[in-house]
């Protein structure tokens, strides 16, 4: 940059926060005045990791630069777009001299410190979306950190403050004041205090989230939010005691737009109430899971035709699931797990023919696998599991091409072998089968689930050997065979797979030697113990040597040699006996022998240190 513009802008950093709005305006050319506002706003950026202002400088009409846009006739600012561009740096106050700017988004950035005092001064703004940065700060009463002129203004419609580090409460009026909003995102900040009472009369809101912060108390009514289409309540403390705790969701029967209702991970409790039945036709998701809901569950709520997504898991729900839930023609995700639903899985889900995912998991259901769920040609997840289910499982939901997620069926009381049909689930990522009564052998055609990454078929009582098409799941992570009756070798070929980071057969009758290559020589992947008839591996594994076993071929040429040397062995003890004897009997007639009892007859000598670390192979048979 040269000399000339390096000193516009040191003077424009000096001077021009000591100027008002109107000040500048009669000093200074607008036009003017909005490049060195921009100019300003850049000297506060201390990182730009992709060059995105390298074109804000005076070589270039100020309207051209990145993220800039300005109006035809006056080649004035209304537009400033710097979203995802990785900048850093706090917010410059002198962008509010901006005057006609009515539209603001630096979302996704890493703008820190507290927002500009003096942002009020953009009374035409009309979009504010500044989430996603590291702002933070308070909004307290006196509105020190966002102007009460900001608040005040009748042109905002979107407010956008979420994903920051903003905290304190709201103020009671804010949304008195801003009487045009249609959305305010404030999620994922540290906001405390109440949910705003004056909610209930902003009647132009289409979109709020208030979504993981720390509001407490009651959730208030919303009785006239007739345009409302997202309501994000999760993430909080809120509650709901008291006689008329849940009345807020009787008050949102006006709000006929609605599409989204999400007041999960609070601590609200109690029975829902029938009038949930009443809420929009067009409500596509209602999530209230992680509470403290009891009682049964309203039947009425299969009145929202609309929903694709009921999700309550993680309550305190009893009594059985409503079989009207069965008559709900879009649902596609099913979250019904760690309640306390008992009986049986409704007849009637045969029809929910457009689910994805169903999660039933830690309830106490009872009865059949429904062989109807055959139905559900776009199923990802099915999670039965942690139940009182008894019976086989049924073939058919073998039969399903799109299965390519989770199959969890453990610990229930299902019986029966694996059908044959589980090798045509080709995109199935994990099985879970552990802790039934099942038998049988474990079926080759498993072998053909191609896309194998989890297998748990623990706790059961399959028998037989391991199967040689274990070794063709060529991605699979994670086996686990443990508890079972399984007999015959681990198989050497499972060496083969590459991505293996557990493997699991502990407490079988597996017998013989342990492979040594890939997983088998890590002792903290591989669990062996209670196979008392393996051998061999990692001394880590605690396991006997294996005997030393020889083919057959070697065996033949071993006892050949083994009997020639018996014979030559035997004639040359006789021959040398006979010239023993024949030289003693000479000797004795010379004179008397002398033996020394400190030499060993016919052996070697424990203590000679010439074998003293020599060690003899032993065979075993």
């Amino acid at each position: 940059m040269d000399s000339q513009n390096l000193n516009l802008i040191l003077l424009t950093l000096i001077f021009f926060p000591l100027l008002s709005h109107s000040q500048i305006t009669t000093n200074l050319n607008n036009n003017h005045t909005d490049q060195l506002s921009l100019l300003a706003f850049k000297s506060y950026i201390t990182h730009d990791p992709l060059g995105i202002l390298q074109s804000w400088n005076f070589s270039t009409n100020f309207c051209n630069w990145k993220g800039v846009t300005c109006n035809t006739t006056k080649q004035r600012v209304t537009t400033l777009i710097l979203e995802n561009h990785g900048l850093v740096g706090p917010i410059a106050p002198h962008i509010s001299n901006l005057s006609l700017l009515t539209h603001l988004n630096l979302q996704n950035n890493s703008f820190f410190a507290t927002l500009p005092r003096n942002l009020g001064n953009l009374f035409r703004l009309k979009f504010l979306i500044l989430g996603s940065n590291q702002l933070q700060g308070t909004i307290p009463t006196s509105l020190s950190e966002i102007p009460s002129s900001l608040l005040n203004s009748s042109s905002l419609i979107v407010l956008g403050l979420a994903g920051n580090n903003l905290s304190g409460n709201l103020p009671s009026d804010m949304l008195l004041k801003l009487t045009n909003l249609t959305t305010l995102y404030l999620g994922g900040n540290q906001f405390s205090g109440s949910i705003l009472g004056s909610i209930a009369n902003a009647s132009r809101l289409v979109r709020v989230d208030f979504s993981n912060n720390n509001f407490t108390g009651h959730i208030p009514s919303m009785g006239n939010l007739p345009s409302i289409q997202v309501l994000n309540l999760e993430i909080n403390e809120l509650v709901s005691g008291g006689e008329r705790g849940m009345d807020f969701i009787t008050s949102l029967a006006n709000s006929t737009q609605l599409q989204v209702f999400s007041m999960a991970t609070n601590r609200l409790t109690g029975r829902l109430p029938l009038s949930i039945g009443n809420l929009s036709r067009q409500l596509s998701l209602l999530v209230m899971g992680e509470n403290h809901l009891e009682g049964n569950l309203p039947g009425e709520i299969s009145n929202l035709v609309g929903l694709t997504m009921l999700s309550v898991e993680y309550n305190s729900f009893t009594g059985i699931i409503p079989p009207s839930i069965g008559t709900l023609p879009n649902l596609q995700n099913l979250y019904f797990h760690r309640n306390q639903f008992s009986g049986k899985i409704p007849e009637s889900f045969r029809n929910l023919t457009e689910l994805y995912e169903m999660g039933l998991k830690s309830n106490l259901l009872t009865g059949t696998i429904p062989p109807s769920l055959e139905n559900y040609q776009h199923l990802q997840i099915l999670d039965l599991s942690v139940n009182m289910l008894s019976g086989t499982i049924p073939r058919e939901i073998f039969s399903i091409p799109s299965f390519g997620k989770l199959l969890n069926l453990s610990w229930n009381r299902l019986n029966g072998s694996l059908p044959e049909e589980i090798g045509n689930l080709k995109m199935i990522q994990a099985i879970d089968v552990s802790n039934n009564p099942l038998t049988g052998d474990i079926l080759v055609s498993i072998g053909d689930c191609s896309s194998l990454l989890y297998l748990n078929l623990s706790r059961n009582s399959f028998q037989g050997p391991i199967p040689k098409s274990l070794s063709e799941l060529n991605g699979i992570e994670y086996i686990d065979l443990a508890k079972n009756n399984l007999t015959g070798e681990i198989l050497a070929s499972l060496e083969r797979l590459q991505f293996l980071q557990l493997l699991d057969l502990s407490e079988n009758q597996l017998q013989g030697n342990i492979p040594t290559g890939r997983i088998f020589n890590n002792a903290t992947a591989v669990s062996l113990d209670g196979n008392p008839q393996l051998c061999g591996g990692l001394l880590q594994f605690k396991l006997p040597f294996c005997p030393v076993t020889l083919t057959k071929k070697h065996s033949g040429v071993s006892k050949v040699k083994l009997t020639v040397g018996l014979v030559v062995g035997f004639v040359g003890i006789l021959t040398l006996s006979i010239v023993i004897l024949l030289f003693a009997r000479k000797r004795k007639a010379e004179t008397h022998a002398v033996v020394d009892d400190d030499v060993p007859i016919g052996g070697i000598d424990p203590g000679d240190a010439r074998f003293k670390d020599h060690k003899f192979p032993q065979v075993y048979k």
